[in-house]
């Protein structure tokens, strides 16, 4: 049954937060809303995850449920919004997300795998191709840029004072790209610049630079960096799971230290040493500046080096992680930097 009208009741703790609701809620105009089907990634990836669940498995179902919806409703002309979809679908089938016979509509092991990332039909077969021109060897930055020019990632806007800084370090990078560069003159050369400020963002991450340094550096506001880091994470599992269903298996080593690097903002030689328990980004480049490279060099140095270092409890973890008991009474124990005894005075 139709609702003609809702009710809904509010109660005010004082008589400043009455006027405030009356003035906003009683009197106050009612807002626009609008459904977000109405952006086309999100309706791709609804289509598409809709046909993956086997929810809707023929093109008169799709029609019919999207008819139903409030987007729906809001299109109100259901000639051109079914055309809408069956332009949606023409493309999923092109990219062989889907396959259609007749009107019947099933999921590939592709599109059901791309479904399930949540990421955007487009963005995947940009990843894809993107994917299929890499190598085994294909540095950091190659990946890096290919997953910043997915709209998941929103790429950062080249401001006019950052220009010619950023068209001289891609001049570097040109032959190391993994998707064709636009021409300048292109409308799409400005998403394309935006993708290679973001990739330098995420490089500098894993090089080691500062929080400090990249916020200062790239004029971020607080907290965008660590949202950058995090869909940087899931667009960089993507290219894991796409690499491994198209059996691109020479990529996937590349991409998984990648993203591992990203994980802990570090570079390539520290990988062995933040795999071990309650090290990160700091304690792993203090180990590598003492000489440990490896676990072998963790277990070959000396404790007391380490505990001048980290402390005992640290050290002793350290060396039980690699496989080396530790006597505690046999570490000589050191003061803190600072510290002082009566026979300092």
């Amino acid at each position: 049954m139709e609702e003609k009208y809702g009710e809904a009741i509010s109660i005010a703790k004082s008589k400043d937060e009455k006027k405030k609701i009356l003035e906003e809620y009683i009197k106050g105009k009612p807002e626009a809303i609008t459904s977000k089907l109405a952006v086309e990634p999100v309706l791709r990836s609804s289509i598409l995850g809709l046909i993956s669940t086997g929810f809707i498995y023929t093109e008169k179902g799709l029609f019919d449920f999207f008819k139903s919806t409030f987007y729906g409703f809001q299109y109100k002309d259901d000639i051109s919004l079914n055309e809408k979809l069956i332009k949606i679908l023409e493309k999923l089938e092109k990219y062989e997300f889907i396959v259609r016979d007749k009107e019947k509509l099933k999921v590939t092991l592709l599109g059901k795998r791309i479904a399930e990332l949540y990421i955007d039909p487009e963005s995947a077969w940009t990843l894809i191709n993107g994917l299929k021109n890499g190598t085994g060897i294909m540095p950091a930055i190659s990946v890096l840029q290919l997953i910043c020019s997915t709209i998941e990632m929103e790429p950062l806007r080249v401001t006019s004072a950052e220009w010619d800084e950023i068209q001289a370090k891609l001049i570097n990078i040109k032959d190391r790209l993994l998707l064709k560069e636009p021409s300048e003159w292109d409308p799409e050369y400005e998403f394309f610049t935006a993708s290679v400020k973001t990739a330098f963002i995420l490089e500098d991450w894993i090089e080691e630079k500062s929080e400090e340094h990249i916020l200062e550096k790239y004029k971020l506001r607080p907290g965008e960096l660590y949202v950058k880091l995090q869909n940087a994470d899931w667009l960089l599992y993507s290219c894991q799971e796409l690499a491994r269903i198209l059996n691109l298996k020479p990529l996937q080593i590349p991409i998984r230290k990648t993203r591992l690097r990203m994980k802990y903002g570090i570079r390539e030689t520290l990988i062995p040493l933040v795999k071990l328990r309650n090290v990160g980004r700091v304690r792993a480049r203090r180990l590598f500046n003492i000489g440990v490279k490896d676990l072998g060099d963790l277990k070959r140095i000396d404790i007391n080096k380490l505990s001048r270092l980290f402390g005992t409890n640290i050290a002793i973890s350290l060396k039980n992680q690699v496989g080396v008991k530790i006597d505690s009474s046999k570490i000589t124990k050191t003061k803190k930097r600072g510290q002082q005894d009566l026979n300092s005075y």
